[in-house]
């Protein structure tokens, strides 16, 4: 179980920073246009993914957080690639650093909307990189809409594909 979520952590931060690279070729300007998705612009897209890694990640330390981290932030788009970057490598480091025994154990935590809630460390660190997944292909549509034509491959198997090379 550890290896199989590890592997998948190294995928999200491999996917993270192969969609970063492609952002960062666009014109800057389209990054906060509004494009009536779930959140409205890639910006957006890319705070949610971020600040998601972190409260998980803060909620698996045995952490409570109140509220998201993007609710303060005021830096550039740099700031947040750099961030979202920096929860996905801490999140691999924490899921290394777990004894492979506790994966199954449960873990509690207070969510924002629904109060108390336990669940399997395991289905945890699963539902977080899932979620990133899901939101990295609405940036990718987003991109599109902005007239992106080109983008590096972002699925698991290329990135399996690229690690055994």
């Amino acid at each position: 179980m550890k290896k199989l979520v590890a592997d998948y952590a190294r995928y999200n931060l491999w996917a993270n920073e192969r969609l970063i690279a492609a952002i960062k070729e666009m014109d800057i300007a389209l990054i906060d246009k509004d494009l009536g998705s779930s959140f409205p612009s890639i910006r957006q897209t890319l705070l949610h993914i971020w600040d998601v890694e972190t409260l998980w990640l803060q909620r698996l330390k045995g952490e409570n957080p109140t509220a998201f981290p993007s609710t303060t932030f005021t830096g550039t788009h740099q700031d947040i690639y750099d961030g979202l970057v920096f929860a996905s490598r801490a999140f691999i480091r924490h899921i290394e650093d777990v004894p492979a025994t506790s994966f199954t154990h449960m873990v509690a935590f207070k969510t924002f909307s629904y109060g108390e809630a336990k669940e399997q460390i395991y289905n945890v660190m699963h539902h977080c990189l899932n979620h990133s997944t899901h939101h990295r292909g609405q940036i990718v549509t987003m991109m599109r809409q902005c007239g992106v034509k080109q983008f590096p491959p972002l699925d698991f198997i290329f990135y399996r594909r690229e690690k055994n090379k």
